[in-house]
């Protein structure tokens, strides 16, 4: 596995994120360890950017290589990794008639109705929707990492 870092810096008033591009051997594993203080709008970029460069490897690609985040599980108090390979970000504003919209505030509404976290999963399997695979799940651009994971 390659630990993959992404900082947080400031410089003046502005914040910003600063990817250690030291470890980016294409044909291992990567782990992302980013700076929970970090918004979306900085992260997802470099992150996108990353996949990309990943993805269009020919030379020394390994199919099997995987990419995770990590996050300290506070339940089993233990380091954790969520894989998100086969996630593709986009920034732009969504085509999808179905979206799932997470606010700053981690507020969270579908079809303009606000839904409960812990009701979440229930909401989603009772949609009278034909392919599940139509709907996205958007973020807002200032919503910190720390949040989103």
């Amino acid at each position: 596995h390659s630990p993959i870092y992404i900082f947080f810096r400031t410089k003046g008033k502005d914040t910003l994120a600063e990817v250690n591009k030291k470890n980016e051997i294409i044909s291992t594993n990567w782990i992302f360890n980013i700076d929970k203080r970090l918004p979306l709008r900085l992260v997802i970029p470099e992150v996108m950017k990353l996949q990309e460069k990943k993805r269009n490897e020919v030379a020394h690609k390994n199919e099997a290589a995987q990419n995770y985040y990590s996050y300290a599980d506070s339940i089993h108090k233990n380091m954790a990794f969520l894989p998100f390979t086969e996630v593709h970000y986009k920034m732009e504003k969504p085509k999808s008639s179905l979206i799932v919209f997470f606010d700053k505030n981690n507020k969270i509404s579908i079809l303009n109705a606000d839904v409960k976290r812990e009701d979440l999963q229930s909401y989603l399997y009772n949609l009278p929707i034909e392919n599940p695979s139509q709907m996205q799940f958007c973020f807002a651009q200032e919503m910190t990492y720390g949040s989103y994971i």
